[in-house]
């Protein structure tokens, strides 16, 4: 498989470093979500995670906006209250006056 360096992916998300200091929480609570979800194919490891040379040189795997989503809503802080404030705000906003149904799945159950 060939690696590729980070800036051929610049829409693509975070590092679990990043996205732990954006929620203000610790990068061990990050990756178990991280393998949570991974585990209970949501999404395709192959759309939300990529391995890929750092600036600095070293490799990594760094996640897509997607997962980092998923993160807000299985997380319990104040960051992720105020994302997923801002993520709904923004689902539901009147300026494109259409309506969007997110569906939210916690283990077995899910939630519209």
């Amino acid at each position: 498989m060939r690696k590729r360096h980070a800036s051929q992916y610049a829409n693509f998300g975070s590092l679990p470093t990043e996205i732990a200091g954006l929620f203000h929480t610790t990068v061990p609570a990050v990756n178990a979500v991280i393998k949570a979800v991974r585990k209970s194919d949501v999404l395709n490891d192959y759309k939300v995670c990529r391995y890929m040379q750092l600036e600095n040189g070293l490799y990594a795997d760094v996640y897509a906006p997607e997962i980092i989503i998923l993160i807000a809503f299985r997380l319990n802080t104040y960051n992720t209250y105020l994302f997923r404030m801002w993520l709904v705000g923004k689902v539901l906003s009147q300026e494109k006056r259409q309506t969007y149904v997110m569906f939210i799945q916690n283990g077995k159950t899910a939630y519209c």
